[in-house]
């Protein structure tokens, strides 16, 4: 609440400036930087390789993030893969 902005405050212009990025809602969770290659697998629901993650089936979610930092997707770790639950690129 300490970042809190009055809605008054808030135009159409500011207002990109005023949101905060995703990944800090989630910073608590294990995080994976997929390659760029796998971006347009993850936009259509399908499964990437688990990386670090191999070997760790767990219905505990990962944050995906693309090279650039942008977050990809949230997946579980089921056969050695990466399978998205809720995905946010386009």
């Amino acid at each position: 609440l300490d970042t809190a902005l009055d809605l008054k405050s808030l135009s159409r212009e500011s207002l990109p400036e005023a949101l905060l990025n995703p990944l800090t809602a989630i910073e608590h969770l294990p995080r994976h930087t997929c390659a760029a290659g796998d971006v347009d697998a993850i936009r259509h629901g399908r499964a990437i390789p688990a990386g670090d993650f191999a070997g760790n089936d767990t219905d505990e979610l990962i944050a995906v993030v693309t090279p650039d930092e942008q977050l990809a997707c949230l997946a579980a770790v089921q056969d050695d893969r990466l399978t998205p639950k809720n995905v946010f690129v386009r």
